[in-house]
């Protein structure tokens, strides 16, 4: 085989991505990745095509904070042949020689245990064609979601058209808040309590149920025996919840317009201020965590808020302000957000408009909950859960006869 000479170097400095491919007048790159999964090993590939003499070529690339470089390997090459350097997350890779076009890079990283935000990857390529100047491009950024973010497609496959979503999916469990207690809904909408007493909020974090009870948060695992008691401040006043991480946890305050940042000892972190003053609209108040963002249905006036979870800034995500009536539950599923009014669910991306995708003959959604193209939505006054086409916006009754339902949640058990 004919070779070339090369010097090639890539630097990183922690990363994760899907595909991206980057295009210059005589060189190509793709890189690409499946999702991660916590605790185990990711490889993520770079593929470089060109046509004329490449004399070297410059990789920088970050990836996430607490990830480890495991190996690299390059197609063709022999692992002697392979120069490598890494100190405190810096990796360098020179090549003596190279086979022609196409290269294929391979690396390997380790994802902390813990993991589970969405990451982004920017590479920065530097290269040289023939005796030419040096040439530089940064890549587009690549987003990585954890696995059950991205594996839903493949189950989406066993998946029945129509309504009957769930019917091939055996491993899906609902957990809905109720006046009856926590109640556990399986695939076909048949359900029993699963905790009772009254319960003012539900999360689902790292297979961990928790279930917030005034002044403390029970934790349990799924079979429902209790692992952790979270004693909360007494003197904040809160009207939910949400898990940011491990050790931090967020309280939102409908009267004051506040989010509490708490840990897992119960201590006060941090308070945000919602960017709106103190008022009498005590609106529905909702969050979900989308990468670092953590995002708030709603600030009074119906817009939707975005706070950085590690910054704490607050800004105005997304102006609902010309739709009537409050704003409620939120989801996101694959680049789309869901956002509830009464009757209404919309939907819209970073980049698109509000758009209308059905409105329930029930009012009073209380939660929504995604899976492939179907959400599950509970409807308060009616006491039933409603599973809907995001697609088609055709909807079906997917259980009922529950007493005034509150909130959804669903656990998807990807070992089965």
């Amino acid at each position: 085989m004919k070779k070339s000479k090369l010097f090639i170097m890539l630097v990183f400095t922690c990363i994760v991505l899907n595909t991206l491919v980057t295009y210059a007048d005589e060189l190509n790159v793709v890189q690409n990745c499946k999702p991660y999964i916590p605790g185990k090993t990711l490889s993520v590939s770079t593929f470089i095509t060109f046509t004329g003499q490449l004399t070297s070529i410059y990789f920088s690339t970050t990836f996430p904070k607490g990830w480890e470089f495991s190996n690299v390997s390059v197609q063709h090459i022999d692992t002697n042949d392979i120069i490598l350097s890494e100190s405190n997350g810096l990796i360098e890779i020179a090549l003596v020689e190279i086979p022609e076009s196409p290269i294929k890079v391979e690396y390997k990283l380790v994802v902390p245990i813990g993991e589970f935000n969405t990451q982004i990857i920017n590479t920065l390529v530097k290269y040289r064609m023939g005796v030419g100047s040096e040439l530089t491009y940064s890549t587009d950024p690549l987003i990585v979601e954890k696995v059950p973010s991205i594996e839903d497609a493949i189950y989406a496959l066993k998946v029945v058209s129509g309504l009957s979503g769930l019917q091939s999916k055996e491993n899906v469990t609902f957990f809905v808040l109720s006046l009856d207690g926590c109640i556990k809904l399986d695939n076909f909408g048949n359900w029993e309590i699963f905790k009772s007493g009254y319960h003012y909020a539900i999360e689902i974090f790292e297979n961990k149920i928790f279930l917030l009870q005034s002044q403390y948060i029970q934790v349990y695992n799924l079979s429902g025996i209790k692992i952790e008691t979270i004693n909360l401040p007494t003197d904040l006043y809160f009207v939910e919840f949400s898990v940011l991480s491990h050790n931090k946890i967020a309280l939102l305050n409908n009267k004051d317009n506040e989010i509490y940042i708490i840990s897992n000892d119960g201590l006060l972190q941090h308070t945000a201020k919602m960017l709106t003053a103190s008022n009498s609209h005590l609106q529905n108040l909702n969050g979900i965590l989308v990468g670092n963002k953590f995002i708030i249905s709603e600030d009074g006036n119906n817009n939707l808020l975005s706070m950085n979870i590690d910054t704490y800034e607050v800004t105005i995500f997304r102006d609902l302000s010309h739709l009537s009536g409050w704003l409620g539950a939120i989801s996101y599923y694959n680049g789309k957000y869901y956002i509830c009014q009464s009757k209404t669910i919309y939907s819209f991306t970073d980049e698109s408009e509000l758009k209308q995708i059905v409105s329930l003959p029930d009012g009073n959604i209380t939660g929504i909950s995604i899976i492939n193209n179907y959400a599950y939505v509970t409807v308060n006054f009616s006491g039933k859960v409603y599973q809907v086409n995001l697609i088609t916006g055709t909807y079906d009754i997917f259980s009922e006869n529950i007493y005034r339902p509150d909130d959804i949640e669903c656990f998807i058990d990807y070992s089965r």
